[in-house]
Protein backbone atom coordinates (compact mmCIF):
# COMPACT_ATOMS: atom_id res chain seq x y z
CA UNK A 1 0.00 0.00 0.00
CA UNK A 2 0.97 3.21 -0.88
CA UNK A 3 1.64 6.35 1.10
CA UNK A 4 -1.22 8.48 0.01
CA UNK A 5 -3.89 5.40 1.17
CA UNK A 6 -2.44 5.87 4.65
CA UNK A 7 -2.49 9.81 4.12
CA UNK A 8 -6.17 9.64 3.24
CA UNK A 9 -6.74 7.59 5.96
CA UNK A 10 -5.13 10.01 8.39
CA UNK A 11 -7.53 12.71 7.64
CA UNK A 12 -10.56 10.86 6.32
CA UNK A 13 -12.68 9.44 9.70
CA UNK A 14 -13.90 5.82 9.33
CA UNK A 15 -11.79 5.04 5.74
CA UNK A 16 -10.92 1.58 5.30
CA UNK A 17 -8.09 0.50 3.03
CA UNK A 18 -9.86 -2.49 2.28
CA UNK A 19 -12.55 -0.34 0.65
CA UNK A 20 -10.38 0.74 -2.35
CA UNK A 21 -11.89 4.57 -1.85
CA UNK A 22 -8.46 5.71 -3.08
CA UNK A 23 -7.92 3.62 -6.56
CA UNK A 24 -11.65 4.00 -7.07
CA UNK A 25 -11.68 7.88 -6.75
CA UNK A 26 -8.39 7.94 -9.49
CA UNK A 27 -9.62 5.68 -11.66
CA UNK A 28 -13.46 5.14 -11.73
CA UNK A 29 -14.98 8.25 -10.31
CA UNK A 30 -12.17 10.45 -11.68
CA UNK A 31 -12.48 12.60 -8.67
CA UNK A 32 -8.97 12.72 -8.20
CA UNK A 33 -6.02 12.81 -10.37
CA UNK A 34 -2.72 11.66 -9.45
CA UNK A 35 0.12 14.33 -10.86
CA UNK A 36 3.69 15.46 -10.58
CA UNK A 37 2.67 19.44 -9.38
CA UNK A 38 4.23 20.90 -6.32
CA UNK A 39 8.34 20.83 -6.03
CA UNK A 40 7.67 18.66 -9.07
CA UNK A 41 6.61 15.64 -6.98
CA UNK A 42 3.85 13.38 -7.31
CA UNK A 43 0.57 14.48 -5.40
CA UNK A 44 -3.19 13.40 -5.41
CA UNK A 45 -5.51 16.49 -6.28
CA UNK A 46 -9.13 17.09 -7.07
CA UNK A 47 -9.52 17.89 -10.97
CA UNK A 48 -10.33 21.39 -9.43
CA UNK A 49 -7.14 21.55 -7.17
CA UNK A 50 -4.76 20.73 -10.60
CA UNK A 51 -6.29 23.14 -12.90
CA UNK A 52 -6.01 26.14 -9.70
CA UNK A 53 -2.38 24.46 -9.82
CA UNK A 54 -1.71 24.23 -13.45
CA UNK A 55 -3.49 27.84 -14.37
CA UNK A 56 -0.62 29.60 -12.37
CA UNK A 57 2.40 27.66 -12.61
CA UNK A 58 5.10 29.58 -15.10
CA UNK A 59 6.81 26.72 -17.41
CA UNK A 60 9.38 29.34 -18.67
CA UNK A 61 10.32 30.83 -14.87
CA UNK A 62 11.05 27.36 -13.79
CA UNK A 63 12.17 26.09 -16.34
CA UNK A 64 14.64 28.86 -17.13
CA UNK A 65 17.46 29.00 -19.54
CA UNK A 66 20.05 27.98 -16.49
CA UNK A 67 17.72 24.96 -16.11
CA UNK A 68 17.35 24.37 -20.21
CA UNK A 69 21.21 24.03 -20.15
CA UNK A 70 21.81 21.91 -17.45
CA UNK A 71 19.51 19.60 -18.76
CA UNK A 72 20.82 20.33 -22.49
CA UNK A 73 17.02 21.29 -24.38
CA UNK A 74 15.97 23.92 -25.64
CA UNK A 75 12.98 26.07 -25.30
CA UNK A 76 12.29 24.54 -29.15
CA UNK A 77 12.55 21.55 -28.28
CA UNK A 78 10.49 21.53 -25.19
CA UNK A 79 7.90 23.19 -27.32
CA UNK A 80 8.01 20.93 -30.02
CA UNK A 81 8.18 18.18 -26.98
CA UNK A 82 4.70 19.39 -25.65
CA UNK A 83 3.20 19.49 -29.10
CA UNK A 84 3.84 15.77 -29.69
CA UNK A 85 2.80 14.73 -26.33
CA UNK A 86 -0.68 16.71 -27.37
CA UNK A 87 -0.82 14.53 -30.69
CA UNK A 88 0.23 11.39 -29.15
CA UNK A 89 -2.72 11.46 -25.96
CA UNK A 90 -5.04 13.09 -28.15
CA UNK A 91 -7.60 9.58 -28.57
CA UNK A 92 -7.69 9.69 -25.04
CA UNK A 93 -5.85 6.55 -24.13
CA UNK A 94 -3.18 6.18 -21.28
CA UNK A 95 -0.12 5.09 -22.93
CA UNK A 96 2.90 3.59 -20.60
CA UNK A 97 6.34 5.84 -20.39
CA UNK A 98 7.66 3.47 -23.10
CA UNK A 99 4.84 4.05 -26.00
CA UNK A 100 4.81 7.96 -24.56
CA UNK A 101 8.87 7.70 -26.00
CA UNK A 102 8.13 5.78 -29.25
CA UNK A 103 5.03 7.94 -29.87
CA UNK A 104 7.47 11.15 -29.53
CA UNK A 105 10.08 9.99 -31.39
CA UNK A 106 8.19 9.03 -34.57
CA UNK A 107 6.60 13.08 -34.03
CA UNK A 108 9.54 15.08 -32.65
CA UNK A 109 12.60 12.76 -33.04
CA UNK A 110 14.57 10.05 -31.84
CA UNK A 111 16.38 12.76 -29.51
CA UNK A 112 13.27 13.58 -27.62
CA UNK A 113 11.83 10.54 -27.34
CA UNK A 114 14.43 8.77 -25.87
CA UNK A 115 14.72 11.36 -23.26
CA UNK A 116 11.27 10.52 -22.00
CA UNK A 117 12.93 7.26 -20.87
CA UNK A 118 14.66 8.73 -17.76
CA UNK A 119 14.14 7.99 -14.53
CA UNK A 120 14.54 11.48 -13.29
CA UNK A 121 11.53 12.24 -15.73
CA UNK A 122 12.76 15.79 -15.95
CA UNK A 123 11.22 16.36 -19.57
CA UNK A 124 7.68 14.70 -18.26
CA UNK A 125 7.44 17.13 -15.54
CA UNK A 126 7.20 20.36 -17.39
CA UNK A 127 4.00 18.87 -19.30
CA UNK A 128 2.42 17.51 -16.44
CA UNK A 129 3.02 20.88 -14.05
CA UNK A 130 1.27 22.98 -17.07
CA UNK A 131 -1.54 20.68 -17.33
CA UNK A 132 -0.99 18.49 -19.84
CA UNK A 133 -1.47 14.93 -18.70
CA UNK A 134 -2.15 13.11 -15.28
CA UNK A 135 -1.34 9.47 -14.87
CA UNK A 136 -3.95 7.00 -16.12
CA UNK A 137 -4.66 3.52 -14.69
CA UNK A 138 -1.20 1.76 -13.85
CA UNK A 139 -0.99 -1.29 -16.02
CA UNK A 140 0.56 -3.99 -14.23
CA UNK A 141 3.73 -2.71 -12.52
CA UNK A 142 3.91 0.02 -15.32
CA UNK A 143 2.66 3.47 -15.11
CA UNK A 144 0.58 5.59 -18.07
CA UNK A 145 0.03 9.26 -18.97
CA UNK A 146 -2.97 10.07 -20.10
CA UNK A 147 -4.17 13.52 -21.41
CA UNK A 148 -5.97 15.33 -18.97
CA UNK A 149 -8.54 17.36 -20.98
CA UNK A 150 -9.67 13.86 -22.34
CA UNK A 151 -9.74 12.12 -18.88
CA UNK A 152 -11.36 14.51 -17.46
CA UNK A 153 -14.37 16.44 -19.57
CA UNK A 154 -14.80 19.92 -18.81
CA UNK A 155 -10.92 20.35 -17.64
CA UNK A 156 -9.83 23.50 -18.51
CA UNK A 157 -7.55 26.34 -17.33
CA UNK A 158 -8.25 29.31 -15.55
CA UNK A 159 -6.63 33.22 -16.00
CA UNK A 160 -3.10 33.30 -14.09
CA UNK A 161 -4.28 36.14 -12.47
CA UNK A 162 -6.95 34.41 -10.76
CA UNK A 163 -5.48 31.34 -9.99
CA UNK A 164 -2.35 32.58 -8.61
CA UNK A 165 -4.13 34.50 -5.62
CA UNK A 166 -6.52 31.64 -5.43
CA UNK A 167 -3.93 28.68 -4.69
CA UNK A 168 -2.15 31.39 -2.21
CA UNK A 169 -5.07 32.32 -0.43
CA UNK A 170 -5.87 28.18 0.16
CA UNK A 171 -2.09 27.94 1.46
CA UNK A 172 -1.88 30.20 3.87
CA UNK A 173 -5.84 28.51 4.84
CA UNK A 174 -4.17 25.60 5.40
CA UNK A 175 -0.33 26.23 6.45
CA UNK A 176 -0.48 29.70 7.62
CA UNK A 177 0.60 31.45 9.40
CA UNK A 178 3.58 31.75 6.55
CA UNK A 179 6.11 33.67 5.02
CA UNK A 180 6.71 34.57 0.99
CA UNK A 181 9.82 31.74 1.49
CA UNK A 182 7.67 29.16 2.96
CA UNK A 183 4.78 29.32 0.32
CA UNK A 184 7.65 29.14 -2.61
CA UNK A 185 9.33 26.34 -0.94
CA UNK A 186 5.75 24.40 -0.56
CA UNK A 187 5.08 25.57 -4.67
CA UNK A 188 8.92 24.72 -5.42
CA UNK A 189 9.35 27.88 -7.20
CA UNK A 190 12.64 30.21 -7.45
CA UNK A 191 11.10 33.46 -7.91
CA UNK A 192 9.92 34.45 -4.23
CA UNK A 193 9.51 38.00 -5.74
CA UNK A 194 6.57 36.47 -8.01
CA UNK A 195 5.62 35.41 -4.35
CA UNK A 196 5.33 38.45 -2.56
CA UNK A 197 3.62 40.07 -5.77
CA UNK A 198 0.69 37.51 -5.67
CA UNK A 199 0.76 38.17 -1.50
CA UNK A 200 0.05 42.14 -2.45
CA UNK A 201 -2.57 40.80 -4.53
CA UNK A 202 -4.44 39.47 -1.92
CA UNK A 203 -4.43 43.03 0.10
CA UNK A 204 -6.25 43.46 3.12
CA UNK A 205 -7.66 39.44 3.01
CA UNK A 206 -3.94 38.54 4.34
CA UNK A 207 -2.95 40.05 7.66
CA UNK A 208 1.27 40.47 9.20
CA UNK A 209 1.17 38.16 12.96
CA UNK A 210 3.72 37.80 15.26
CA UNK A 211 5.18 33.94 15.57
CA UNK A 212 7.54 34.20 18.08
CA UNK A 213 10.59 36.71 16.76
CA UNK A 214 9.09 35.76 12.75
CA UNK A 215 6.58 38.31 11.12
CA UNK A 216 4.25 35.88 9.08
CA UNK A 217 1.38 36.50 7.10
CA UNK A 218 -2.01 34.90 8.08
CA UNK A 219 -5.51 35.17 6.04
CA UNK A 220 -7.41 37.75 8.44
CA UNK A 221 -10.74 35.29 8.61
CA UNK A 222 -8.17 33.08 10.05
CA UNK A 223 -6.46 35.35 13.00
CA UNK A 224 -9.28 34.35 16.15
CA UNK A 225 -9.10 30.59 15.25
CA UNK A 226 -5.18 31.00 15.30
CA UNK A 227 -4.92 32.67 18.19
CA UNK A 228 -7.61 31.01 20.06
CA UNK A 229 -5.59 27.56 19.07
CA UNK A 230 -5.93 25.77 21.85
CA UNK A 231 -2.38 24.07 21.56
CA UNK A 232 -3.16 21.16 19.68
CA UNK A 233 -5.45 20.05 23.01
CA UNK A 234 -7.79 17.61 22.06
CA UNK A 235 -11.49 18.44 21.39
CA UNK A 236 -12.72 16.80 24.43
CA UNK A 237 -11.81 19.22 27.12
CA UNK A 238 -8.15 19.42 25.94
CA UNK A 239 -6.85 16.54 28.69
CA UNK A 240 -4.10 16.00 26.35
CA UNK A 241 -2.46 16.26 23.04
CA UNK A 242 -3.74 15.54 19.91
CA UNK A 243 -1.57 11.96 18.78
CA UNK A 244 -1.23 11.80 14.80
CA UNK A 245 0.61 8.88 13.21
CA UNK A 246 1.58 10.31 10.03
CA UNK A 247 3.53 8.35 6.82
CA UNK A 248 6.14 9.01 5.10
CA UNK A 249 6.15 12.20 2.88
CA UNK A 250 3.14 13.86 4.57
CA UNK A 251 2.48 17.31 3.14
CA UNK A 252 1.87 18.23 6.48
CA UNK A 253 5.93 18.25 7.70
CA UNK A 254 6.66 19.64 4.14
CA UNK A 255 4.80 23.03 3.71
CA UNK A 256 7.38 25.24 5.46
CA UNK A 257 10.78 26.34 4.45
CA UNK A 258 11.19 27.01 8.23
CA UNK A 259 10.22 24.33 10.06
CA UNK A 260 11.53 24.80 13.20
CA UNK A 261 8.27 25.45 14.28
CA UNK A 262 7.16 21.63 13.66
CA UNK A 263 10.82 19.62 14.65
CA UNK A 264 13.37 20.47 16.66
CA UNK A 265 16.35 21.35 14.81
CA UNK A 266 18.55 18.54 16.78
CA UNK A 267 15.94 16.25 15.16
CA UNK A 268 15.40 17.04 11.54
CA UNK A 269 18.09 14.39 10.51
CA UNK A 270 15.90 11.70 11.71
CA UNK A 271 12.77 13.14 9.77
CA UNK A 272 14.31 14.95 6.74
CA UNK A 273 16.70 12.26 5.57
CA UNK A 274 19.10 11.78 2.94
CA UNK A 275 17.92 11.47 -0.79
CA UNK A 276 14.86 13.24 -0.11
CA UNK A 277 13.35 10.87 1.89
CA UNK A 278 10.54 11.85 4.97
CA UNK A 279 10.48 9.80 7.16
CA UNK A 280 7.13 8.71 9.32
CA UNK A 281 6.11 10.77 12.03
CA UNK A 282 4.52 11.11 15.50
CA UNK A 283 2.56 14.08 15.50
CA UNK A 284 1.97 15.39 19.38
CA UNK A 285 -0.22 19.04 20.16
CA UNK A 286 1.27 19.58 15.78
CA UNK A 287 5.04 19.13 16.80
CA UNK A 288 7.01 15.99 15.77
CA UNK A 289 7.81 14.07 18.79
CA UNK A 290 8.67 10.91 16.85
CA UNK A 291 9.36 8.61 14.26
CA UNK A 292 7.26 5.37 13.60
CA UNK A 293 7.77 2.35 11.01
CA UNK A 294 4.47 -0.88 10.63
CA UNK A 295 4.68 -3.69 9.13
CA UNK A 296 1.08 -5.64 8.35
CA UNK A 297 1.02 -9.48 9.00
CA UNK A 298 -1.99 -12.03 8.00
CA UNK A 299 -2.92 -11.77 11.55
CA UNK A 300 -1.99 -8.15 13.15
CA UNK A 301 -0.60 -4.77 12.34
CA UNK A 302 2.84 -4.48 14.16
CA UNK A 303 3.12 -0.60 14.99
CA UNK A 304 6.68 0.34 16.41
CA UNK A 305 7.15 4.22 17.30
CA UNK A 306 10.68 5.82 17.87
CA UNK A 307 10.11 8.71 20.36
CA UNK A 308 12.97 11.80 20.44
CA UNK A 309 12.04 11.92 24.66
CA UNK A 310 10.21 10.74 27.25
CA UNK A 311 6.48 11.17 25.80
CA UNK A 312 4.56 8.65 27.44
CA UNK A 313 2.53 10.31 30.40
CA UNK A 314 -0.82 9.14 31.14
CA UNK A 315 -2.49 11.34 28.56
CA UNK A 316 0.12 11.42 25.70
CA UNK A 317 0.24 7.42 26.01
CA UNK A 318 -3.21 7.06 25.93
CA UNK A 319 -4.01 9.37 22.76
CA UNK A 320 -1.49 7.40 20.99
CA UNK A 321 -2.65 3.83 21.65
CA UNK A 322 -5.90 5.50 20.40
CA UNK A 323 -4.39 6.74 17.34
CA UNK A 324 -2.70 3.01 16.55
CA UNK A 325 -5.82 1.60 17.12
CA UNK A 326 -7.59 3.79 14.03
CA UNK A 327 -4.64 2.53 11.77
CA UNK A 328 -5.53 -0.87 13.23
CA UNK A 329 -9.30 -0.48 12.47
CA UNK A 330 -8.06 1.18 8.74
CA UNK A 331 -6.01 -2.05 8.09
CA UNK A 332 -8.44 -4.42 9.93
CA UNK A 333 -5.95 -5.99 11.50
CA UNK A 334 -5.32 -6.40 15.79
CA UNK A 335 -2.61 -4.48 16.72
CA UNK A 336 0.43 -4.96 18.70
CA UNK A 337 1.85 -1.45 19.55
CA UNK A 338 5.47 -1.12 20.82
CA UNK A 339 7.07 2.01 22.16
Amino acid sequence: MGTTDLQVGARVAGLRASAGAVPRALWEERSLVRVWCMRGTLHLLTPEQFALYASQFDPAGQYNAQWQRYFEVSAGDLAALYDAMAEALADGEPLTRRELGEAVTARAGARLGARLGSSWGELLKPAARRGLFVNGPPRGAETTYVRTDRWLPGFALLPAETAGPELLRRYLRAYGPASPEDYARWLGVRQVGRVRAVLARLGEEVTEVAVGSRRLHALAADVAELCAGGGGADGAGGAGPVVRLLPAFDTYVLGHADRDHQVDPARRPQVYRTAGWISPTVLAGGRVVGTWEHRLESDRLEVRVTPFEDLMDGPTRAALEAEAERLATFFARPLSLYT
